[in-house]
């Protein structure tokens, strides 16, 4: 699946786009959600591409099933790439792909959490990983223009592929791997802060590396568009977006809960103090039955042998 159109939403917004009719081969029928799957629009019948919320549509190509799930996150800044493979409903899962969308309960979402949340190609840890190319490509950019005390120039501050100022250069980068080259690591005296050779005191590229967290990234950058610094705020305020979003949805499922809980004890639960109260109440009259037979039995035996006898 791809994405089109240009996205007019003021916040984040996380789509998940499932495929609903799949009659002959090519997609007619889909369906999206806004809220992390909970819940879903009515199926659109029409062919790609299909028009989604706030400006933004879907197509797809051809091998898609019905139940297949795609997903991808759009903010004011940029709409996230479509997640590598297709997400699918649980009745479909095999073991191999359980990993994939789990099924439900705390597993399946400390599992969800792991692979598609935290990993995948669209979780936390790609955009992290997305940030330490774009800082590892603009640093070195940079620094391989400057002079070192030695007057050396041309080398990378960052661990990465030659040359150093293209994409291509930082395509093995990660927020795991992101390291200082080892002849920085070793002298303090490689690093080249310098604009001209020979300038002591000189510090013209140091502050342009300085300047890297505001400067916006190319179009084929790692990062395109925008900012380093603006690329964090996303994954931040993403990331506390997502977890207010499923806060909210745990308390309201615990109310429901309780709600559901109380319902049930109100058709089907006893109450002690009521069955106590029946309990006293079978006993008076228990007690009135015999008391009434009991005077009964005095008026036969009066009547019986005592009335009618002799002068």
């Amino acid at each position: 699946m791809t994405t089109g159109g240009a996205y007019t939403g003021t916040g984040n917004t996380p789509y998940i786009v499932k495929v609903t009719a799949v009659p002959a081969g090519a997609v007619t029928g889909a369906s999206f959600s806004t809220d992390s799957g909970q819940t879903f629009t009515a199926s659109i019948s029409a062919t790609s591409p299909f028009t989604l919320s706030n400006g933004l549509t879907s197509s797809f190509t051809a091998g898609a099933a019905v139940g297949d799930q795609f997903g991808f996150l759009a903010t004011p800044t940029a709409v996230s790439a479509v997640s590598g493979a297709p997400l699918v409903d649980p009745p479909a899962l095999n073991p191999p792909n359980a990993t994939t969308n789990p099924l439900g309960g705390q597993l399946g979402a400390a599992v969800r959490m792991r692979d598609v949340v935290i990993g995948g190609a669209n979780g936390l840890q790609a955009h992290l990983d997305t940030m330490a190319q774009e800082i590892a490509l603009q640093v070195n950019a940079l620094h391989v223009t400057g002079y070192d005390m030695n007057g050396t120039t041309g080398n990378p501050f960052f661990t990465a592929a030659p040359p150093y100022n293209t994409t291509a250069s930082v395509a093995n980068v990660t927020a795991a791997n992101l390291s200082v080259t080892p002849a920085i690591t070793n002298s303090v005296q490689a690093i080249a802060a310098a604009g001209i050779t020979g300038a002591v005191g000189d510090g013209t590229v140091a502050q342009q590396i300085a300047n890297v967290r505001a400067a916006t990234g190319a179009a084929t950058d790692p990062l395109p568009n925008i900012t380093i610094e603006q690329g964090y705020e996303n994954l931040v305020s993403g990331l506390g977006a997502s977890a207010k979003q499923a806060i909210d949805s745990q308390q309201n499922q615990a109310v429901v809960m309780t709600t559901l809980s109380n319902q049930r004890l109100a058709i089907s639960g006893v109450s002690t103090d009521e069955e106590m109260t029946k309990l006293i109440e079978f006993q008076h009259s228990y007690q009135a039955a015999a008391h009434i037979i009991t005077t009964v039995d005095s008026l036969l035996d009066t009547i019986i042998n005592h009335m009618g006898l002799g002068n």
